[in-house]
């Protein structure tokens, strides 16, 4: 049986988590003692458990929830995969708040919280000037390469939430992104914005546990158990890459700019073990466009300057 109206689960996902994975950055680092903060709303769009998700059942998923015993079988095999293809990417949206701080002259840190995720980063720049765009020097190119790290446990959304205590499903990660951001600035300096594009690897470590209490083994040809078996949990940890290139664009004057972004990975998730001893491969693309506004607030000497 599929659903009534497909959507539904669609808008309950808004609210969800995802690795966070938009490149909101320049190659220019934030210059030394300069401050920059910026919110932005973006959304993740995974092929994989949307294909997953193709002809599932939220009825199903209700009725099974009313049951004190379940036997385990193709459909609930079926709803197996969906719950950990829809963790591993799942589908979702949602405001992202960032700050960063020029820490050295040519090395920036920052922060954001993504949708109730704990993001930390640094980058580096190798390629064109440093200054605050106030200064005499003058740049058009810019490279520098970051590493970001982020870490979260993940629950499914409304919708799909009934599905993961029938299951008992825990699902944990930790990821790794390092982007190579090369950009060119409108402007001296980036004054007036700049266009950003480069490639990014991020790598995944998840580990994920189904300790289902009232799933039981199937007997018998019928598929009816008889001895009353609770099927047997799994634990396990798993790693993966995946694969990206995004283009970013800013635009604005000296302290306020607005931001457009748009990401695309692809990742090979490998082999994951599901409940009764089957098996499941998961690869697939992701798409993270993003829209948001950043500000720049200058050093001290600069106020001074204009005084």
């Amino acid at each position: 049986m599929k659903l009534k109206n497909p959507i539904v689960i669609v808008c309950f996902a808004i609210s969800s988590c995802s690795a966070p994975r938009t490149i909101l950055e320049s190659g220019k680092v934030t210059p030394h003692k300069q401050i920059k903060a910026g919110i932005d709303f973006s959304a993740n769009f995974a092929t994989q458990p949307i294909k997953a998700l193709k002809g599932s059942s939220s009825e199903i998923i209700e009725s099974l929830a009313n049951k004190d015993s379940i036997v385990f079988d193709d459909a609930l095999n079926k709803l197996n995969i969906v719950a950990l293809a829809y963790s591993l990417d799942p589908l979702g949206s949602g405001f992202n708040m960032y700050a960063r701080y020029g820490l050295f002259k040519k090395m920036d840190i920052g922060y954001k919280f993504a949708s109730g995720t704990h993001v930390f980063d640094s980058r580096y720049q190798f390629m064109g000037p440093t200054s605050t765009g106030e200064d005499t020097a003058s740049g058009k190119k810019y490279g520098s390469i970051g590493l970001q790290f982020s870490s979260q446990s993940y629950d499914l959304p409304l919708g799909l939430d009934k599905l993961q205590g029938i299951l008992g499903l825990e699902f944990k990660r930790k990821d790794f992104l390092v982007p190579l951001i090369f950009s060119y600035s409108f402007g001296k300096e980036e004054n007036y914005g700049a266009i950003s594009y480069g490639l990014v690897y991020s790598h995944s470590f998840v580990s994920y546990s189904f300790d289902p209490q009232k799933i039981y083994e199937a007997a018998g040809p019928s598929g009816i158990s008889v001895n009353k078996t609770l099927i047997k949990p799994i634990n396990e940890k798993k790693n993966f890459p995946a694969f990206g290139t995004f283009t970013n664009i800013r635009f604005g004057y000296k302290y306020v700019y607005g931001l457009l972004s748009f990401s695309m990975y692809y990742q090979n998730y490998g082999t994951f073990n599901l409940l009764g001893g089957n098996t499941v491969k998961f690869n697939g693309f992701s798409f993270v466009p993003s829209a948001g506004l950043y500000f720049i607030i200058p050093p001290k000497k600069i106020f001074k300057k204009q005084k």
